[in-house]
């Protein structure tokens, strides 16, 4: 479960022989940008660098600074990714431009570092409503004794029916993030203003809860991997509902959290990511990201119309081993997304499924219009 670094000095020399997509190793596209410190200074950020490189009047210097950091950030972002490390690509851009403006001679090392030092692998939760999903005998006639919520620190899952009150989520959600390895403690005032202001479903509906390692600089940096994660549970959650012997009991139905004491919503417009940010306290902070704009893509993973059996623990016991081991044979991000892909699927834009958000290309595209 632990998203670590490796060894930072052994990590950067083997990222620093890889062959970028210019056709050098990271080494020499380092040394190319060091060779220019002078020409970088003139750029703030990574934004700035891609305005100037890409706009109405293309800056030649910049573009050619420009192409030789996307290079190295897309190397360093696809190894980072296939660690489930979720750093957003604009971050990376901005902390390599910083480190050569700085006086690195070698940005690649300095940035590896800076992450390191700020604990940028630590994780978080992700949280998301979901509908239509019950616990078989966790309604009326839920006894005090019976566990009702789902918690697989090896999955890195935790899922609950409703629960009606928002201090029960936030027990839940603390109970999963211990489970799950988080220092941080779960941010109930945060929680409160969200619910009040754009989250109704924290205790109206039942929860999915992902671990997840997630740095931004924008909404929809990583969406597109968080989304993976969340499709990749639900179809787990549903694996798992399928796998269960049937039961012929209808009051096992009938009691269901889906039927008793439910008064779910699908006024369903965010999902929440809470991040363990350096600099803030003891607890996690966070963002509720709006879904929206994506349409249907995000919508439907809120649906997951099963109905889970707690009683059936030595089943979710077999099954979980064998789903995650094709999951990890299918979707390491490093080997089956290219940076080629990382870069047209964040110009593609997030109403196409995706939200990787690069600032050189986002830029590239702005001047394109």
């Amino acid at each position: 479960m632990p998203t670590r670094l490796p060894a930072i000095n052994r990590f950067s020399a083997s990222l620093a022989k890889r062959t970028t997509e210019l056709g050098k190793n990271a080494e020499a596209a380092g040394k190319f940008l060091v060779e220019r410190r002078e020409v970088m200074k003139r750029f703030g950020s990574g934004e700035d660098l891609g305005v100037a490189a890409y706009g109405e009047e293309p800056d030649l210097d910049a573009r050619a600074l420009s192409v030789h950091v996307e290079a190295i950030r897309n190397l360093l972002v696809d190894e980072l990714w296939a660690r489930k490390i979720f750093i957003g690509p604009e971050i990376i851009d901005d902390l390599l431009i910083g480190a050569i403006v700085d006086g690195a001679n070698d940005p690649l090392l300095a940035v590896v570092e800076f992450l390191r030092d700020r604990r940028a692998n630590r994780p978080g939760l992700v949280i998301f409503a979901l509908h239509s999903f019950g616990i078989l005998g966790a309604g009326l006639l839920r006894g005090g004794q019976r566990r009702a919520s789902f918690i697989h620190p090896r999955a890195e899952i935790a899922i609950a029916p409703q629960s009606n009150e928002l201090a029960t989520t936030v027990a839940f959600l603390e109970e999963a993030r211990v489970a799950f390895g988080v220092h941080k403690a779960i941010p109930a005032d945060l929680l409160e203003h969200w619910h009040r202001s754009r989250a109704p479903w924290l205790e109206r509906n039942p929860l999915l809860a992902l671990r997840v390692v997630s740095q931004r600089g924008s909404y929809y940096s990583t969406e597109w991997l968080i989304t993976m994660r969340v499709r990749a549970a639900s179809a787990l959650v549903a694996m798992l509902a399928v796998f269960q012997p049937t039961r012929n009991e209808a009051a096992s139905v009938l009691f269901s959290s889906s039927s008793v004491n439910n008064r779910e919503t699908l006024d369903i417009h965010h999902y929440l990511v809470l991040y363990d940010h350096p600099r803030i306290g003891s607890d996690l902070t966070g963002d509720p990201v709006p879904i929206h704009s994506r349409g249907s893509r995000i919508v439907e993973l809120s649906e997951l119309n099963v109905e889970l059996d707690p009683t059936r623990r030595a089943m979710r016991r077999l099954a979980i081993p064998e789903i995650e081991k094709g999951s990890k044979r299918r979707c390491r991000v490093g080997s089956v997304i290219s940076p080629q892909e990382q870069r047209r699927r964040s110009e593609d834009g997030p109403t196409n499924g995706s939200s990787t958000h690069s600032t050189t290309s986002a830029a590239r595209s702005r001047a394109a219009v």
